[in-house]
């Protein structure tokens, strides 16, 4: 019975956690209405599996979800030192990477919620996580 209890507990944090990530990485969405509901626009702007989208800023994917959750936790408490820490230590482990603004991926996993997705540069074996808002659909990127 506490293994089901534990279970329980964890389940709610890590929603909770992936709520907190969200909210801390997308400053600037306004894909929602007051009544945080996504509207159609919202729909339309989010990636599925299989399209291809634009790295908008220069930023840091992880092979794991797990360890993006890690920085992104770290990022979300505003620890900076442990955010560069965690980035450079996994960066020369070769456990995330650096990916260059304005390159081209395909998606190819989205989480449940629809926060994180993993995409896959070309000449790419493995897709890297990254927050959703970091890559845009292709047709839109290529309009601005």
């Amino acid at each position: 019975m506490r293994f089901f209890r534990s279970l329980a507990v964890a389940f709610g944090l890590l929603l909770a956690l992936i709520w907190i990530v969200g909210s801390a990485l997308r400053p600037s969405d306004k894909t929602t209405g007051g009544d945080q509901q996504p509207n159609r626009t919202a729909s339309k702007l989010r990636l599925h599996i299989g399209e291809k989208g634009i790295i908008k800023p220069y930023t840091i994917g992880c092979h794991s979800e797990k360890e993006y959750d890690k920085l992104s936790n770290l990022l979300d408490l505003g620890d900076k030192e442990a955010s560069k820490n965690f980035m450079a230590s996994r960066v020369q482990l070769g456990v995330c990477r650096t990916i260059m603004e304005g390159g081209e991926a395909v998606v190819e996993k989205v989480t449940f919620s629809g926060n994180k997705i993993c995409v896959r540069k070309a000449g790419d074996i493995d897709c890297l996580w990254v927050d959703r808002l970091l890559v845009q659909k292709k047709n839109k990127a290529s309009l601005l």
